[in-house]
């Protein structure tokens, strides 16, 4: 199908595109990393950590930002996390290999389009969207299709606003927040949309 090759030819400019800010801007790496770092909070100076130092490019900081501090020990991307990848991507290869063996496709019958009784169920990563449609009035259902686009853009733009220096993920309620309520939602409506269809 189109997806085979428009997908990759889309997916491989933005991880080309990735690769060049992250490059051009430095990583941000986890907050753990972070943890009191030298900045001024309402005036009052927080000592750096001791494997911290201050910030110097091309760390991330805020311009208002400017004793935000970068760990003390770095290293370069390639190979050290070239290889950490690598090793990673191999094992989830490893991992996929051995349950494709082990447990194998669900298959079923021969699809027979003379039946009435065969009740179509959808993938699993399509179950939030199909309980959706059996919540939501009728009048509504267009709804069921913008929302998810919706959120993808959401997701997409997330980076260009929120642009502040904080990296604790707990001290980012603004986001946070409103992010744990839309994963809550969306397992919900899998539980549900599971309990529905495989419980009939």
């Amino acid at each position: 199908g189109i997806h085979v090759w428009l997908l990759p030819a889309i997916l491989f400019p933005l991880i080309g595109a990735h690769l060049a800010l992250l490059r051009k801007h430095g990583e941000f790496g986890s907050y753990i990393n972070y943890r009191g770092a030298y900045k001024s909070r309402e005036g009052v100076d927080v000592p750096p950590a001791p494997a911290q130092r201050p910030i110097e490019p091309p760390y991330p900081a805020a311009p208002s930002d400017e004793l935000w501090a970068a760990p003390l020990q770095t290293e370069d991307f390639y190979p050290h996390q070239t290889f950490k990848d690598g090793i990673v991507s191999a094992g989830l290869v490893v991992v996929v290999f051995i349950l494709a063996v082990a447990i194998g496709a669900p298959l079923e019958a021969i699809a027979d389009p003379a039946t009435t009784s065969y009740t179509p169920v959808p993938e699993w990563f399509f179950l939030p969207l199909d309980e959706l449609l059996v919540l939501v009035p009728q009048q509504l259902i267009p709804l069921v299709l913008v929302l998810p686009t919706g959120g993808v853009l959401l997701l997409l733009a997330l980076p260009f606003i929120d642009r502040g220096p904080e990296r604790n993920p707990f001290e980012r309620p603004a986001v946070m927040v409103p992010g744990a309520f839309a994963v809550l939602f969306v397992v919900i409506l899998t539980l549900l949309g599971s309990g529905r269809l495989f419980n009939l």
